[in-house]
């Protein structure tokens, strides 16, 4: 695991027994409130796709249109 990657997990929130007993909730909140723990994110996702070959971005969910937005910004990619 690269240094990014520990760097991202180290700022994700886990709630134990959440939404019910025996389920470890992860909370990305704290991630999308620090500026650059954001940054992190998009820059791990920018090195799994760099060698790929594409034209636009999807993104699904609430959470999914904030980072699918951002990386499709820093690729210079559209963004559905």
């Amino acid at each position: 695991m690269n240094e990014l990657v520990k760097s991202i997990k180290s700022k994700i929130r886990t709630v134990p027994d959440f939404p019910k007993p025996g389920i470890l909730f992860y909370d990305i909140s704290t991630v999308l409130n620090d500026p650059s723990g954001f940054k992190d994110c998009i820059d791990a996702m920018i090195q799994k796709v760099s060698d790929l070959e594409f034209t636009k971005v999807g993104a699904i969910d609430s959470r999914g249109f904030i980072f699918g937005a951002a990386l499709a910004d820093r690729l210079n990619k559209g963004f559905v």
